[in-house]
């Protein structure tokens, strides 16, 4: 690997360590009394796309399904999301964002918005079309390697 490339490695690390700091700050104390945390963000995330099993909600986690499944409990004792058995496969169990897990998310991804979009503000059109473009790649790649291929890129 040529330094060049160890360098760009080394960019998108900080890139989003920055970014992760960025919404970290926005964030510290806001979320519901039961402290909700980044994975149970990612499940109701996964779940704005519709109801999923506990076996996808775990990919989505990046957790083990028992992991995942505590996290549920979490996530249903604060109302964030329902639990209901598949009409298909009654061995099944899926979940569905409820309604104040729907504006809860809703709330929280239009401050992430607003917390993000300054970076970008400072790039004319033909710039932001290539990072987007960019971005989706990389995205597309990670969700491929953790198995999470249902969990679609903002915009695709």
């Amino acid at each position: 690997m040529n330094t060049q490339s160890v360098g760009l490695l080394e960019l998108v690390i900080e890139t989003s360590w920055q970014v992760n700091g960025l919404l970290g700050a926005e964030f510290q104390g806001s979320r519901p009394a039961d402290s909700l945390t980044v994975g149970h963000l990612r499940i109701m995330r996964g779940l704005t796309e519709g109801p999923l099993s506990m076996t996808r909600i775990s990919r989505v986690a990046g957790v083990t399904r028992g992991t995942a499944t505590g996290m549920v409990d979490r996530l249903v004792a604060s109302g964030m999301v329902e639990r209901y058995d598949d009409p298909t496969n009654r061995r099944v169990v899926l979940v569905r964002l409820s309604k104040k897990g729907n504006a809860f998310f809703d709330k929280m991804h239009e401050r992430a918005i607003a917390c993000v979009r300054p970076l970008i503000g400072d790039l004319n059109d033909s710039e932001r079309l290539e990072l987007e473009r960019l971005l989706k790649k990389l995205t597309t790649s990670m969700l491929a390697k953790d198995g999470t291929h249902h969990l679609a890129v903002a915009g695709s």
